[in-house]
């Protein structure tokens, strides 16, 4: 059986779009990732984040980054903590709140209520959010026939949920209100589900971190991958290719 495994940066696939509530005025100085692929399939991703936030026309709230789960290659998001390096506090999961819902909160009602929290939760219109159960997942279909990779929600028991091929979710943390920040330092651990691809004859892995639609300028990208021990070159059951578009 071989494993292939392809590394794309700054293209779209599965991939990371990082927003603040202010998006031209957001910053990663610095984005360290380190991936550790599971001989099961699954993918253990550490972020180490410096993020600078500029002075704008409205204070922050959260900073967040989006995923697509897809039927594909990516199910689930899952085993997350995030915590504030500059701190040292660990944030709890809580609800999320939508942009427009913000509003609601006062500068303290927040800082007491819902900063130092983090939230995953599904996309909708006009940016809504709804919180994703963890308990869901984006199904993975059994065959690699396009026609079959249509995929589906469904719940720990495999009740479908909702059909569809795909499930734009957010990872956001709740900060303390602030007009600015310098230097903010986060690290993101978590789990995504079922990155790789079973076929007859092999097995395939393609991480694509940063995507297309990605609006935040980041100065500085370093990542690593470990594989399985049991993926070697040297018996001709591993190959790998890395392709790079964009700038610098």
């Amino acid at each position: 059986l071989t494993t292939i495994i392809t590394v794309f940066a700054l293209v779209f696939g599965l991939n990371m779009i990082t927003h603040g509530s202010s998006n031209s005025k957001v910053v990663y100085n610095q984005l360290d990732y380190q991936a550790t692929m599971t001989e099961s399939g699954n993918l253990h991703i550490t972020q180490t984040i410096d993020v600078s936030l500029k002075e704008g026309s409205k204070p922050y709230h959260q900073i967040y980054q989006r995923y697509n789960l897809n039927s594909l290659n990516l199910t689930n998001i899952t085993n997350i903590t995030v915590q504030d390096l500059n701190t040292g506090e660990v944030y709890h999961q809580s609800d999320a709140v939508s942009p427009r819902e913000i509003k609601r909160y006062s500068d303290s009602e927040w800082d007491n209520e819902k900063a130092g929290s983090w939230y995953l939760a599904t996309v909708g219109h006009n940016d809504s959010l709804t919180d994703w159960d963890s308990e869901l997942q984006v199904q993975k279909p059994e065959s690699t026939d396009p026609a079959a990779m249509l995929g589906a929600t469904v719940d720990e028991d495999g009740e479908t949920i909702q059909t569809g091929d795909s499930q734009l979710v957010e990872l956001g943390w709740n900060i303390p209100v602030t007009t600015s920040m310098d230097n903010g330092k986060f690290k993101i651990d978590m789990t995504w589900d079922n990155v790789t691809t079973s076929y007859s004859d092999s097995s395939g892995f393609q991480w694509e971190p940063i995507g297309v639609d990605n609006t935040t300028l980041i100065k500085q990208l370093n990542g690593s991958i470990t594989l399985p021990e049991s993926m070697t070159v040297e018996d001709g059951t591993l190959k790998a290719w890395m392709h790079y578009t964009g700038n610098g």
